[in-house]
């Protein structure tokens, strides 16, 4: 990919980049804090169970912070680009073959982000007025994880459309933005 200047990027790719940043930095934030809820919540359930009583719904708690820990994880790597996809073979075309298989891996990508966030939709939906039984919480906090993953999946998805055909990459605009201190 070349490396255009920023200022040749369209103000619509811009906007979505901004917005993709936004939204990154917001993921890694929630994530960040699930990911150290998860580690006290497990920390403080075992210190409970070995020397005092066990504590019911920690376990739950945890289970809780770790799901978001994963989709929120799991929508940086879409956007960073570190999901799956076969290196050996990306890793060696360069051209035409690189750029097809690119569109294909995020055509692929994007129709089961699309598959889970409708699922994880209904899901959410039906566990509203379902509560866990040791801890009293509402399901939708554990259901609706995997909604706000899928939606911010399929907009990084979107974002690397936009980036694939105008030329470019995330890494590079990225670092543009940076150095143009937008």
């Amino acid at each position: 990919m070349n490396s255009k200047n920023n200022l040749s990027l369209s103000k619509p790719v811009l906007i979505i980049v901004r917005l993709g940043n936004l939204m990154e930095s917001l993921l890694l934030i929630i994530g960040g804090c699930a990911v150290v809820l998860f580690l006290a919540a497990v920390l403080i359930d075992v210190t409970a169970r070995q020397l005092f009583r066990p504590i019911v719904w920690m376990q739950e708690f945890a289970l809780l912070a770790y799901v978001w820990a994963i989709f929120t994880g799991a929508a940086i790597g879409i956007r960073r680009g570190t999901h799956f996809k076969i290196d050996i073979i990306v890793g060696h075309l360069k051209g035409l073959p690189h750029r097809i298989v690119e569109v294909f891996d995020h055509l692929v990508t994007l129709a089961f982000i699309c598959v889970l966030t409708y699922y994880a939709a209904e899901y959410a939906g039906m566990s509203l007025h379902h509560f866990s039984q040791p801890s009293g919480i509402c399901m939708v906090y554990f259901t609706s994880c995997m909604l706000v993953g899928g939606i911010c999946m399929a907009y990084f998805c979107i974002e690397h459309f936009a980036l694939l055909f105008s030329g470019t990459d995330i890494k590079s605009v990225c670092e543009q933005l940076k150095e143009a201190g937008k």
